[in-house]
């Protein structure tokens, strides 16, 4: 079981550094997104469509795809811890949500945003990250 967060998914489904090692991510046996994740990589697919460096027809491939590979976690249990986190540590709410979810879940959570990595490395939930470009597959 592992969380994945929007700057994951964004590699997965549209072309751009570190996307092969994204790929990797969905031999993963259950993966997990909190019910905000694909709105946040649908904002990431929509920039890269406005500024001509994906095609909208990616659009319904994305989310079909992120529908069928990942299970949404409701936001109504994870809001209040991640709203603690993000006061305690000063990540945002919203990628706070991904750290609880991997916390509440007891697994790990993979991730490609350095400001997340680094806003956790001295607190007690940095051992729940797997940097993107430390992620090795399942196992």
């Amino acid at each position: 079981m592992l969380v994945v967060d929007a700057s994951v998914l964004a590699k997965i489904y549209v072309e751009e550094p570190g996307s092969a090692k994204a790929e990797l991510v969905l031999s993963e046996i259950d993966l997990l997104v909190p019910g905000h994740a694909f709105g946040e990589a649908g904002e990431v697919l929509a920039r890269k469509i406005r500024s001509g460096l994906a095609e909208p027809a990616m659009i319904e491939r994305m989310i079909a795809a992120m529908t069928a590979n990942f299970r949404q976690i409701p936001l109504e249990g994870l809001l209040g811890p991640a709203v603690e986190l993000s006061i305690a540590s000063g990540a945002s709410v919203y990628d706070c949500l991904y750290v609880v979810a991997a916390m509440q879940n007891s697994c790990r959570l993979v991730t490609a945003d350095g400001r997340l990595i680094d806003k956790m490395a001295s607190g007690p939930h940095h051992q729940l990250l797997i940097p993107l470009d430390s992620y090795t597959g399942p196992g």
